[in-house]
């Protein structure tokens, strides 16, 4: 994630890096640390992330012979 200031006083935009392969995609949205360090206080909000899938893949859920878990 990266943060800029804007001409806009107060205004920041987080934009996020996108990391690809042919399973899917996946960004960091938002990272409290990155956050905190730039505007010089801490923040109340802690993480928030996506993921993009294609069609038949389950990429948030971990297979292990004969276990199945879905990752949190």
């Amino acid at each position: 994630m990266k943060v800029f200031k804007t001409p806009l006083d107060g205004c920041i935009v987080l934009s996020p890096t996108l990391f690809s392969d042919d399973r899917g995609s996946f960004y960091e949205a938002y990272k409290k640390e990155l956050l905190d360090d730039f505007l010089g206080y801490k923040v109340d909000f802690v993480q928030d992330n996506e993921s993009f899938l294609p069609k038949g893949c389950f990429g948030d859920y971990i297979f292990k012979k004969g276990f199945m878990h879905k990752q949190n």
